[in-house]
């Protein structure tokens, strides 16, 4: 072993030479350093070491002393880690010292021989101490947010690093981040981590040790990650921007901050950087392991463009049901401080803030053709509000010039039911007009040119955007632009009471100010443009149709859509064009070719003499075993192969009343349910020879029933009480305690496709001759209205959900417009009208509206009367 002599002159020389790599220690030496570890020489200590300034000729060292305690095991894991961790952000390491010496002691009366262990690591010396002393929740100016900025960024660094060489930290805290003269980070303590083999990505323990309040939770249950060191960084951010540990609230911290650098130029850049790294911080501590973001992913963000004060633009991960990631169309705008001596606008952006993702307008492009208004020319804007609070909307036209003869582009926002162009522009809203369940119009704004309008929480409001006179041919470059502003609040009060205080003008005053930070209020931000395009440009709505009612058949009654042939089966009426004909025929057609496949008399009239007309009322495809099943006016159920035309059983489900059907979409089970006096739904197993082997109590007539595409063995029934429906939702194993009820005033129920934590959920709509106002998204297990969608004008009769994707499409009170949402923006992406298009009549029934097909080839096929149409829908608009 070398002289102690010879260590302490190679120990002095890596001070002055970072390439020198650690080296053994002896006991001595260390001793000799820190005066025999004297408390005049310890600088700290945690739970399982103490820490001493070591004294060099030409600088400090420290030393850390382990416990006792510590395994041999352990401490060679630390020194091998702390041996491959060579980075700036990462305290250096100099040295190791492992010294085991026999002694004799006294015990119980005799003398043992024992081993006295010395484990005992040195480092580099960093004069600032560890991060824990420098965090406070006092902004600090600039220049502090700079340096925390620098210490976030050198602290991702340091970890990016260890996770490249398979090192975990698993104790990273403030404690354990030591700050150098320049105030540079570096990530310290390694006697918890580990390291991974070259391909492993995991590891489980039965137990984990870690800092309380810092560890991630999947580590409750020994699952070791490097997104385990992830979550203890958003903490560690938290830190560095708030002072303490509890969950950000982004809009809170800018503003804190911003009341600070205001009065500097660069103030606005300095906002933006801070704003990524709150929204870092928040998806580093997801409780999702795998939707918090790797240190790569964060170094990108930090790394980014140069961000100004106006940027919206930013990577974010997704959070809940609703597409997070994409950039919000919103910003966040403060008032400038009066105090600010910088000349600076009035407004500034705090970007998209986590309220702003939460709001939407949709679409950003208003496009229109060079032609006549007429009501199909209109462009549907969305005003969504994903919040628990009211949101108020203001919107104005920005341009002052658009077209050679410099006049406004004739744009016109309004209610669906409201698209007469000759209608003055100051009553294009009527609060008369308005559903007071989702908003009220609050009156018409002059320097605003629009109404306001309240959302209230978690809904969706769609207007109609339109030109009021035949626009004159622009270019594309010349755009309308529109400013939008909502205004978030708690209450729909608070909201009235601003609008009123500012006398329907929207301009941003000290007074809007006052009452808006009086109210908890703040205001969030969007740019729309409108633009007159060649007819070219626009995507053209692919639809066919056909007439498969005839004088031989009678009308269209019913529909159904086979779920993965190109088959419609028909049910037809006994009359056509007002003149009977045989009654009980169905039909089977092509939809694609148009061909008709099959036809076949299935209820034939045989009463004694006495006419009693009998029809299929409900027809369904039974397609697991090729057959189909209709009900008539009379409680019977007739099913056929549809191959060879032969019955298969014909039974009577009622007594004398219509009769509701649904197959279960893999089981051998056929649920009935009668719309007169029985009030139980009877579950038919044809593998049984058709025994009825359940039966399930509603305590009244059902309107409508159908099976979860989804999770099948779950169906919904919705009571046919005019008045209050009730849905009910059920298991088909358990007949008497159906799953939870909801009391809606819908009366049409679909299953939507969604598998997010194993929940489902229903959209409900209207479908009787008066409709409803709005279609509502339900959460049945929670009893939960998670959103309510709403046409201005409108009424919606039916709804047709895909039974794959989060789409579904509502029918207008128009009975010719198509609505295409998205489930998971609550967006209307698409308004469809095909031409000589209606549903009258006795249409509004089950059976009228079915989306089948793939994401890129998505089909509506609608039954009218007297044809049957196919709508190709692919998607929402191109410009966003």
């Amino acid at each position: 072993m070398e002289s102690e002599a010879k260590k302490r002159d190679l120990l002095e020389q890596m001070l002055l030479d970072k390439n020198i790599g650690p080296s053994d220690l002896p006991l001595s030496l260390l001793k000799a350093i820190t005066g025999d570890f004297s408390e005049d020489h310890r600088i700290g200590e945690g739970g399982f070491a103490v820490v001493y300034k070591g004294l060099l000729a030409n600088g400090l060292v420290a030393v850390k002393k382990l416990s006792a305690h510590t395994m041999d095991e352990k401490f060679c894991d630390e020194v091998f880690n702390l041996t491959r961790a060579k980075h700036k952000n990462i305290v250096r390491f100099l040295g190791y010292c492992s010294d085991t010496q026999g002694k004799v002691w006294e015990h119980v009366g005799k003398m043992v021989m024992a081993d006295d262990r010395e484990r005992l690591l040195c480092f580099e010396f960093l004069p600032n101490g560890d991060l824990h002393k420098y965090i406070s929740d006092a902004p600090g100016g600039l220049d502090g947010l700079k340096t925390r900025y620098q210490i976030i960024k050198g602290i991702c660094e340091g970890l990016d690093y260890l996770h490249q060489q398979n090192i975990v930290h698993l104790d990273l805290k403030p404690a354990n981040i030591l700050l150098d003269d320049d105030m540079e980070p570096k990530i310290a303590d390694f006697g918890l981590s580990t390291c991974f083999d070259e391909k492993q990505t995991r590891d489980i323990r039965s137990k984990v040790v870690g800092t309380p309040g810092y560890m991630a939770p999947e580590l409750d249950g020994g699952l070791i990650t490097t997104k385990s060191d992830i979550y203890n960084l958003g903490i560690i951010i938290t830190e560095i921007l708030t002072g303490n540990r509890e969950d950000l609230l982004i809009e809170n911290v800018l503003e804190r901050w911003s009341t600070t650098i205001f009065d500097t130029p660069e103030g606005g850049t300095w906002l933006e950087n801070l704003r990524v790294c709150v929204d870092i911080a928040t998806q580093c501590r997801d409780s999702d392991i795998k939707m918090r973001p790797t240190t790569q992913d964060i170094l990108e963000a930090l790394n980014g463009r140069p961000r100004t004060a106006t940027s919206t633009q930013r990577t974010t991960s997704q959070v809940l049901s609703m597409d997070m990631s994409a950039p919000s169309p919103l910003e966040r705008i403060i008032r400038r401080p009066e105090r600010s001596r910088v000349e600076t606008p009035e407004i500034w952006s705090l970007g998209s803030t986590k309220i702003s993702k939460l709001l939407d307008v949709y679409p950003l492009k208003l496009r229109f053709p060079p032609s006549v208004p007429d009501k199909h020319n209109v462009c549907p804007l969305s005003l969504t509000n994903r919040t628990d609070k009211h949101v108020g909307v203001w919107m104005r036209q920005t341009t002052t010039t658009i077209d050679p003869e410099g006049r406004l582009m004739p744009v016109r926002i309004c209610s669906f039911d409201d698209l007469d162009p000759q209608t003055d522009s100051e009553e294009d809203f009527d609060p008369t007009l308005s559903s007071k369940k989702v908003g009220d119009y609050l009156g018409s704004g002059r320097g605003w040119s629009y109404p306001i309008i309240i959302l209230e929480p978690h809904s969706t409001t769609v207007l109609a955007a339109t030109l009021s006179e035949e626009p004159q041919r622009q270019s594309p470059q010349d755009p309308a632009t529109f400013e939008v502003l909502m205004v978030v609040m708690k209450s729909a009060p608070n909201l009235r009471t601003l609008n009123s205080s500012i006398a329907d003008h929207v301009d941003i005053t000290p007074n809007f100010w006052s009452i808006l930070r009086d109210f908890d209020g703040e205001v969030h931000r969007a740019m729309l443009s409108a633009v007159v395009c060649e007819p070219g440009t626009f995507e053209s709505v692919m639809t066919s149709q056909f007439e498969p009612a005839t004088s031989d058949f009678g009308e269209v009654l019913c529909i159904d859509v086979h779920p993965t042939e190109k088959l419609i089966l028909v049910g037809h009426l006994g009359y056509f064009e007002h003149v009977r004909c045989p009654e009980g025929y169905v039909s089977i057609w092509n939809y694609e070719t148009q061909e008709k496949v099959m036809e076949l008399q299935v209820i034939k009239h045989d009463e004694g003499g006495l006419y009693q007309p009998r029809h299929c009322r409900v027809v369904k495809f039974i397609a697991q075993e090729k057959w189909f099943v209709t009900g008539d006016d009379h409680g019977w159920v007739h099913v056929y192969s549809y191959i060879t035309k032969g019955k298969v059983k014909e039974f009577q489900a009622d007594d004398g009343s219509s009769v509701k059907l649904a197959v279960h979409p893999t089981k051998p089970f056929l649920l009935t349910a009668s719309y007169g006096d029985d009030t139980k739904i009877k579950l038919w197993d044809w593998s049984k020879d058709w025994q009825c082997t359940k039966t399930y109590d509603t305590h009244s007539a059902v309107s409508c029933l159908m099976f979860n595409i989804r999770h099948p063995d779950t169906f919904a029934s919705v009571s046919a009480d005019e008045e209050n429906p009730l849905i009910k939702i059920w298991n088909i194993h358990y007949s008497l305690h159906p799953q939870p009820k909801l009391l809606s005033d819908q009366r049409k129920v679909e299953f939507l496709s969604a598998d997010i934590d194993r929940k489902y959920f229903i959209i409900t709509c209207g479908y009787n001759a008066v409709g409803t106002n709005s279609a509502e998204i339900w959460d049945p297990q929670n009893r939960k209205l998670v959103h309510t969608l709403v046409v201005r004008g409108c009424k919606m009769f039916h709804v047709a959900c895909h039974p794959t994707l989060p789409k579904f499409v509502t029918l207008l009170d128009d009975r010719s417009s198509l609505c295409l949402w998205d489930a998971n923006t609550y967006r209307l992406e698409k308004m469809v009208h095909p031409l000589n298009f209606q549903i009258i009549g006795h249409m509004l029934q089950d059976g009228v509206m079915f989306l089948t097909g793939t994401e890129n080839n998505t089909r509506l096929v609608v039954g009218s009367e007297p044809k049957i149409m196919t709508v190709r829908i692919d998607g929402g608009n191109e410009d966003v």
